[in-house]
C-alpha cells in the first residue's frame, strides 16, 4: 500500500528515469517500511551510490550498445 507522505520537496528536482518495476517497487517497499517519502529514499540512495562510483570504490561495468551519428561532413 502506497501512503501519502508529507514532505519538503524543497531542493529537489523533479526527473524522469526508467528503472524496472521491481526496483520501482522496492524503493516504495522499503521507504513505507521506513515511513519517509521515496523521492527521499531516492535521492539518498543515489547521492550514496555517486559517492561510491567517484571514490572508485563502485566499478560499473559497461559495453557500447548502439551508434552515434558522426556530423563531421556538415562542416
Amino acid at each position: 500500500m502506497m501512503r501519502k507522505y508529507n514532505t519538503d520537496y524543497s531542493g529537489l528536482v523533479a526527473r524522469t528515469w526508467r528503472v524496472k518495476p521491481a526496483t520501482a517497487s522496492h524503493i516504495d517497499e522499503i521507504a513505507d517500511t521506513m515511513g519517509v517519502a521515496p523521492s527521499r529514499l531516492v535521492d539518498y540512495l543515489l547521492r550514496l551510490a555517486l559517492t561510491e562510483v567517484e571514490a572508485g570504490k563502485w566499478k560499473i561495468r559497461r559495453r557500447p550498445v548502439q551508434y552515434a551519428i558522426d556530423e563531421d561532413d556538415l562542416d
